[in-house]
């Protein structure tokens, strides 16, 4: 009995401590130790662009939105899954958040690469709760894509709708340096509307909003 109480004790600590890594181990990390991510862009590595067929392309920060205020990006990539992201600015005054992008995020085992996608029902365009969900914020309100689109080209625009079905995310990634100590994000939203420009003529154009940030990363963070 004393040889079989020694065989099997060892075998219910291992049994006990797989049990406990597949708990903690979040089933979008890929089998990774690290099971979620703090990622913040470094000083000046933050890049958000929105450009609109034959208007051009502008770069934030930019003094229509903005003024001078640097741009930056976070995420934070939580071990249930999902994710938030913030594009701020950043003054004497402190931080002001321009957009929210919640969502959800998967770290294939053999990837270099992890891929998220934004939450929220696009073809519901910006008649859902603009607190809701990513599309709501990114297309209601003062600072929605519509709304930007006349602030950042009013010499162009004069009213700008979206086709809500063309909408979709282009690119979501997040490339971790080999170290594990730095990141690149790239997020890229493209999709339709219809102008009216400032002589009162309606046509089909496109649009993209999208970031590229370079960023620090905090693994697992407390």
């Amino acid at each position: 009995m004393k040889t079989a109480l020694k065989y099997l004790a060892p075998v219910a600590l291992l049994a006990a401590a797989t049990s406990a890594n597949a708990i903690n181990v979040s089933p979008c990390a890929g089998g990774r130790s690290a099971t979620s991510y703090y990622i913040d862009s470094v000083e000046k590595g933050a890049k958000v662009k929105i450009t609109l067929q034959g208007a051009g392309a502008v770069t934030l920060p930019n003094a229509a939105l903005t003024g001078d205020s640097p741009v930056g990006q976070d995420f934070m990539l939580n071990a249930d899954c999902t994710f938030v992201s913030y594009i701020y600015t950043t003054s004497t005054e402190g931080r002001t958040n321009l957009y929210t992008i919640t969502g959800s995020w998967f770290y294939p085992a053999e990837s270099k690469l992890i891929y998220f996608t934004l939450d929220g029902d696009i073809s519901k365009g910006a008649e859902v709760d603009p607190e809701a969900t990513t599309w709501g914020r990114l297309f209601a309100g003062g600072l929605g894509i519509p709304a930007v689109m006349h602030e950042l080209f009013p010499a162009k625009v004069s009213a700008y709708d979206v086709i809500y079905p063309s909408v979709s995310v282009k690119t979501g990634t997040i490339q971790l340096s080999p170290d594990g100590q730095s990141a690149k994000a790239t997020m890229s939203i493209i999709g339709k509307g219809v102008t009216t420009d400032t002589k009162s003529v309606r046509k089909e154009t496109g649009f993209s909003f999208g970031s590229t940030v370079k960023a620090t990363v905090v693994a697992n963070p407390t």
